[in-house]
């Protein structure tokens, strides 16, 4: 339906699976393809080397609120941690509008993708399995990638100013703003992703040629059972996206490979 979009029933995968699944996803979705932005060897002299910039948001499947330990069922605990030195890291998770209190991971950034980029420190996302799949893509001096997440647990892509929205806020994109009554946590998490990618893109763009390679969206619960009202706000939500992207690095993003994990699509069960 939508030029460059793939959605994938994800229910029953764990995260690392999922988050690996969208990284192939974002690979097919045509990130190596001629016309579009993508990596290339920094072999001249003097030349910058490349860092190809992909991008996580959504709910808790994307900010991670997988365990990484201490799970009663022992064959459920992560024991095989590794650091994926090719591919670094940068974003925030959770973060709450003023005067609210719960789970906030600060911005910070990272030189490998590992464990313990969730929600808490005790938990992962979706970067760790998509560096794993990536890692092996790029040789970590002339090619490396840049994870970039900005999500939040629970919120909603539609107005919603109850739950975690009001909390967190919502991803409410810009271009529908206007039919809806404005409240505290209107658009929040979609500026606060624009506001961490422009600094990223601040902090590397001296360092690094950047090519915005795709874009991971997971679905949350909390959109359930409002498919109509979803499927237009999601729309706007990649129009908007890719134009204010492009709009700070220079760049015609109206193209960028943009995947979804759905989660569920009723109110039925999770």
């Amino acid at each position: 339906m939508y030029k460059n979009h793939i959605c994938g029933a994800l229910k029953k995968r764990s995260a690392r699976a999922c988050a690996a699944l969208l990284c192939c996803a974002l690979l097919s979705a045509g990130l190596f393809a001629v016309g579009f932005p993508h990596s290339q060897s920094a072999s001249a002299a003097g030349e910058k080397p490349v860092l190809d910039v992909f991008l996580i948001a959504g709910q808790s499947n994307a900010s991670g609120w997988s365990r990484i330990s201490g799970y009663t069922n022992p064959t459920h605990a992560f024991t095989d941690i590794q650091s994926f030195g090719n591919v670094m890291y940068a974003g925030e998770a959770g973060k709450l509008l003023p005067g609210k209190s719960g789970n906030q991971r600060p911005y910070f950034t990272a030189s490998a993708v590992t464990v313990g980029f969730g929600e808490t420190a005790a938990h992962m996302g979706p970067e760790y399995g998509m560096a794993e799949v990536l890692n092996g893509r790029y040789d970590g001096v002339t090619k490396k990638a840049l994870i970039v997440k900005s999500a939040a647990g629970g919120v909603s892509l539609n107005n919603t100013s109850g739950g975690n929205s009001a909390l967190y806020g919502n991803y409410l994109p810009p271009s529908e703003r206007e039919n809806f009554t404005p409240n505290a946590a209107t658009g929040v998490q979609y500026d606060n992703l624009v506001a961490v990618f422009e600094r990223v893109y601040n902090e590397y763009k001296d360092t690094y040629d950047i090519n915005v390679s795709g874009f991971a969206w997971m679905q949350g619960e909390d959109d359930r059972g409002s498919p109509v009202l979803y499927k237009r706000l999601i729309a706007s939500f990649i129009r908007d996206i890719r134009s204010d992207l492009g709009g700070v690095v220079g760049m015609d993003l109206s193209e960028m490979p943009f995947v979804m994990g759905e989660i569920s699509p009723t109110f039925i069960a999770f």
